[in-house]
């Protein structure tokens, strides 16, 4: 019966997921552009830089680009080579929705993760690029030191979730909730296995309880399972749990101030 009611959760959250995706990209899907759901931890961490950046001007190229003239304001990924190319050559992006074109106000600040191709830095439609203004506290986190230091987790949907499962990349199913309350966060505690789960808050709670999920506390399906040698206690008495070099998950450094534009909203409080 627990079982059952699970599986019936998580086709509910499937169904509602795939209709805000079809709300928010219907025009574009019209014409040709469909983005994968992904993860801001898995878009930070395969694209080749990830900045906060204010556009300054646009400028049509051609029938079908637009280059951006940005200036950064924060590097995420990428260090000063990215800042240095993006500040030379601006950020090109399709102005087509068949080829997944964005459209960047001049004025706005916006969270630009992409990749590099032929010496040009390029972000599209599928690259989410998203106002800083919306990006959430948890997001500014992860973008900090989160994402980049649990890169080797690999989030993705496992249709048949439940706590007798685990499987190698397997994330919660509601990735609704954890796209923008969480990030996937190596646990090193000494365990024989390492394992990569999400951090936790009231914020994330709550949102999996009004997916479904009645016990919260209860629910493991999004921990992700990787091999590795248990520590040597002779040989790293530091890494013990509660040593100098064991930092517990409650104990993370604080969010630093990020620029917010004058005037927007700035996000909630981090739960």
């Amino acid at each position: 019966m627990a079982a059952a009611l699970q599986f019936q959760a998580w086709l509910g959250v499937q169904a509602w997921l795939w209709l805000c995706l079809l709300v928010a990209l219907g025009p574009r899907l019209a014409h040709g552009c469909m983005c994968a759901f992904t993860h801001p931890q898995e878009q930070y961490c395969r694209a080749d830089f990830a900045v906060l950046a204010k556009i300054i001007q646009v400028k049509d190229e051609g029938d079908y680009f637009r280059r951006y003239e940005v200036a950064v304001k924060r590097t995420f990924k990428g260090g000063l080579e990215a800042r240095m190319l993006i500040k030379e050559a601006g950020v090109v992006a399709s102005s087509v929705d068949s080829m997944c074109g964005v459209t960047l106000d001049e004025g706005e600040s916006y969270l630009l993760m992409g990749r590099v191709y032929d010496g040009q830095p390029r972000v599209s439609l599928c690259d989410f690029p998203t106002p800083w203004r919306k990006v959430t506290v948890r997001q500014r986190k992860g973008l900090r030191q989160q994402y980049e230091a649990s890169c080797s987790c690999k989030p993705r949907d496992c249709p048949w979730w439940g706590g007798s499962h685990r499987a190698e990349s397997c994330l919660i199913a509601h990735s609704v909730c954890t796209s923008h309350r969480s990030a996937l966060h190596k646990d090193l505690k000494g365990h024989k296995q390492q394992r990569c789960n999400w951090l936790r808050g009231r914020v994330l709670d709550d949102c999996l309880r009004g997916a479904g999920i009645a016990n919260v506390e209860a629910e493991h399906s999004w921990w992700l399972h990787k091999q590795h040698k248990p520590l040597d206690k002779h040989k790293h008495p530091e890494k013990q749990d509660g040593g100098p070099g064991h930092t517990k998950q409650e104990n993370l450094p604080e969010l630093e101030e990020f620029p917010v534009d004058q005037g927007a909203a700035a996000p909630g409080p981090d739960p």
